[in-house]
């Protein structure tokens, strides 16, 4: 039973790559385990389905990281200490 609770966050994962439906392939697993990853990987697989909240993702930890970078900054040396 644990295991296919890992299953399904994998699935999960592996669904969203190919563009297929996460939920849907994570019930899957939760009763076939580990077993759905290959029948995932066999499938064909569509366009991604999520462009913008990809992107928009993306940008969010981008400028977040930048961010926690520039906080770390006091002095005109700190920049040349890490470059």
């Amino acid at each position: 039973m644990g295991w296919n609770l890992v299953a399904m966050v994998l699935v999960g994962v592996l669904a969203l790559l190919f563009g297929r439906g996460p939920l849907r392939w994570m019930f899957v697993a939760f009763f076939l385990g580990f077993w759905v990853v290959p029948i995932l990987a066999f499938l064909p697989s569509r366009r991604f389905k999520y462009p913008g909240e990809a992107a928009s993702l993306i940008e969010y930890f981008q400028v977040r990281s930048m961010r926690r970078a520039l906080a770390k900054v006091d002095s005109v040396e700190d920049l040349l200490r890490a470059g």
